[in-house]
């Protein structure tokens, strides 16, 4: 198995009021400098906790169900509807929780063979394999 190409960036949210805006134009500063896009996005479980706050607060109507959950079933005791996906026409973005980013940092991650926990995947064990958490 070859080496898998990882390019990473580093982000900082300062405005969870414009939480979808910052995410695109990080996305577009990522693809002007790596000339492809990223399909993952990396935060930690706070950061997330905040974006899915605003998400259902200003945009409810934009959350779409998912086949992987029941939104009935997955709210918080706030009624908040998880976020697990960003998407535009150009690029899909799959989030993932790192708790090791400080919260309102967030990594924008292109890897071309990405693995995401619970899949079954073989790999040889002397190599650097990256695991993807998926929030939902």
């Amino acid at each position: 198995m070859s080496k898998n190409s990882i390019f990473k960036m580093i982000c900082y949210m300062s405005d969870y009021t414009l939480w979808d805006e910052t995410i695109h134009e990080n996305v577009l500063r990522f693809h002007k400098l790596y000339s492809i896009y990223p399909n993952i996005m990396l935060a930690s479980k706070n950061t997330w906790d905040k974006i899915d706050e605003f998400a259902n607060l200003l945009h409810p109507d934009s959350i779409i169900d998912s086949d992987d959950y029941i939104f009935d079933e997955d709210m918080d005791e706030n009624g908040i509807k998880p976020i697990s996906s960003f998407e535009s026409d150009d690029y899909t973005l799959h989030f993932c929780v790192d708790e090791k980013a400080n919260e309102n940092y967030f990594f924008l991650v292109f890897d071309e063979d990405p693995i995401f926990d619970g899949e079954p995947y073989e790999y040889d064990e002397s190599e650097d394999v990256v695991i993807y958490r998926r929030i939902a």
